[in-house]
Parts: C-alpha cells; structure tokens; sequence
C-alpha cells in the first residue's frame, strides 16, 4: 500500500476523524489525532503485507487502532510489482470492479 485514508471513530463518544497513513515509510505509517468532542487520542497504525502467489494472504495490510475502530477506509493506492520487474502505482482503485489496461 503506498497510501491509506482511514476513517477513525472514537470508541468514548462516536466522533469521526481521517488519518492518511503511508506504508512506504516508516515515520509514515502511524499517525494520531485528538477527537474534537472529547479529546481523546485516536492512533493507528499500518502493518502492509506482502500479497503474492505464494504468499497466502488474503488482505493488503493490517491497521492497528488505539482509542478508534475503522470506520471506513475511503481511498488507497497501491504499488503493483511484476515478476518482470515493472511497477505501476494505482491510485484509489474502484471497489467491487476490475480494470484492465
């Protein structure tokens, strides 16, 4: 994943934030921000997996939460490796829908 927008609610009183996270670097990969109606602490943090054939996982990455649960997770991009070598980055891919170029 080279990016992740989280939709973070508030486990003390339901309030919603957003947190863009990053699994390229690792300052990037956690994030923290305070509710605005009670001043919690909602922290996450993105563990990306490695997808592969050989790989048997079945989910992109993994988000650890601390005074949130996921809401939503309104765009990502990913960074798509070929056996060959080639890459290309998608960003914010349609849900539900394959794409082929």
């Amino acid at each position: 994943l080279t990016h992740l927008w989280a939709d973070l609610g508030c486990v003390r009183c339901g309030e919603r934030a957003q947190l863009r996270l990053s699994g390229l670097s690792a300052t990037a990969c956690s994030s923290k921000v305070w509710c605005d109606k009670c001043s919690a602490v909602l922290a996450a943090t993105l563990r990306p997996a490695f997808l592969g054939s050989a790989a048997g996982l079945s989910a992109a990455a993994f988000l650890d939460t601390a005074g949130c649960t996921l809401a939503d997770v309104p765009r990502f991009g990913l960074l798509l490796m070929c056996a060959c070598g080639a890459e290309r980055e998608v960003s914010d891919p349609a849900r539900g829908r394959r794409v082929r170029d």
